[in-house]
């Protein structure tokens, strides 16, 4: 996130802030700004016909940033601007390197859930692949 430049005293004003995009290193040593990666159709289908013993999966966008939002009008915003399903911290760099290097790559996010419950789901698909 990018905010307005302020004079000291002039307070802040989160819904003023803007995109800042992941920054690719590509060939050359040129930064490409991105905002969104593609997703893996083929991934994603796989994905959501998974079965699980509790929760489901649902198909969406992955925010990714280092803040951890809990006010509702914040989080309403972020989804209105970006179209995120949820927010996830390390998405957006995982997804960087694979588009570097051209591998097909999804992000899993288990909301209100513990890594020993993301643990089967990922087996699971890593399992469905041909």
């Amino acid at each position: 996130m990018v905010s307005p430049i302020t004079a000291l005293g002039d307070g802040t004003q989160p819904l003023k802030w803007n995109k800042l995009p992941h920054l690719l290193m590509t060939a050359g040593e040129k930064e490409t700004p991105t905002s969104r990666f593609r997703r893996p159709s083929r991934l994603v289908e796989l994905a959501l016909k998974l079965t699980l013993t509790r929760g489901r999966v649902v198909a969406g966008v992955l925010g990714s940033a280092n803040q951890i939002n809990r006010e509702a009008d914040r989080i309403a915003w972020i989804r209105e601007q970006w179209h995120t399903s949820t927010e996830d911290a390390d998405s957006a760099y995982v997804a960087g390197c694979a588009a570097l290097f051209a591998i097909p790559v999804v992000g899993l996010r288990i909301v209100d859930g513990s890594g020993q419950e993301a643990a089967p789901v990922v087996q699971k698909l890593v399992e469905a692949l041909p």
